[in-house]
């Protein structure tokens, strides 16, 4: 039977795969993971369901307004952003309460595909995402 992880642990491990191939999944992307959110949110989002978890991956503007189109998961009333490292000083696996003021959401996406207006390179397109869902060995 297989073993099952926490949520931080499938973070830690999906954060640590597109740390190492970032640059392939999302052009101009680096070891912070910048303009990979989408793509993150969606493998983390695929991973969390795997493991029995629920989980919705949220859109919206983030820490004080600063931040536009960025994408998060939330489950189980908290934030799950393994992104936030582009934008500062935050921890890898970056976990906050739904209330917190640094996060507005504008959008739930049940289908992550829907946000027609970012650039291609950050969307999880069918083939980064297979990519990803085949690297990962969780």
């Amino acid at each position: 039977m297989e073993k099952k992880l926490t949520k931080r642990q499938i973070a830690v491990k999906v954060r640590k795969f597109l740390e190492k191939h970032a640059e392939i999944l999302c052009d101009g992307s680096d070891d912070e993971l910048s303009c990979m959110c989408a793509i993150a949110s969606t493998a983390l989002a695929f991973f969390f369901t795997k493991y029995g978890y629920k989980v919705q991956v949220w859109a919206g503007i983030a820490i004080d307004g600063t931040w536009i189109n960025h994408c998060w998961c939330v489950s189980n009333s908290k934030i799950w952003d393994i992104t936030a490292t582009q934008f500062g000083d935050y921890p890898k696996v970056y976990v906050t309460s739904l209330d917190d003021k640094d996060y507005e959401p504008y959008k739930r996406i049940s289908d992550i595909r829907c946000l027609h207006t970012w650039p291609r390179e950050q969307k999880p397109l069918a083939d980064k995402m297979r990519f990803i869902y085949q690297g990962i060995n969780l």
